[in-house]
């Protein structure tokens, strides 16, 4: 996967990286969080928080475990342990929903073109949240 750098995450080298958010503002601590585990781990202990970043992490690993050669299988499987990790945040849900439905409705097409579906979704994902926070800014302006 190409780099991606947000505020909040950073995909490098086809690996995941979260901005520590219990290190902020004294420290800006990037973490890997680059499989499922991991990422559990971050979202519990409240190092990912906030609804959109945790949402957009999660269809990020799940676009990067694509990426490193997972099986539709695992990537099921990876799909359900994300979403069990904070049940009751709704962008959580809401993005791997989405991811989920790409798999499910390319399930015929190979996984080197489902890689490239899954990538394009959660890039989507990063914009349409970009796009809505710029809409509250100038709201708020």
């Amino acid at each position: 996967m190409q780099t991606l750098q947000t505020t909040s995450l950073r995909v490098s080298e086809n690996q995941l990286f979260i901005l520590d958010q219990q290190a902020l503002p004294q420290e800006k601590r990037w973490l890997a969080a680059d499989n499922v585990a991991l990422l559990v781990d971050h979202i519990h202990a409240l190092r990912v928080r906030g609804a959109p970043l945790i949402g957009l992490s999660a269809s990020l690993l799940l676009a990067l475990l694509a990426e490193n050669g997972k099986s539709r299988d695992e990537l099921a499987a990876a799909l359900e342990t994300l979403r069990a990790s904070r049940p009751t945040a709704v962008n959580l849900s809401w993005a791997l929903n989405r991811m989920e439905k790409v798999v499910t409705d390319n399930k015929d097409k190979p996984i080197p073109e489902i890689k490239e579906l899954l990538h394009k979704e959660c890039v989507a994902i990063k914009d349409e949240d970009v796009w809505m926070c710029r809409q509250i800014g100038e709201y708020g302006l």
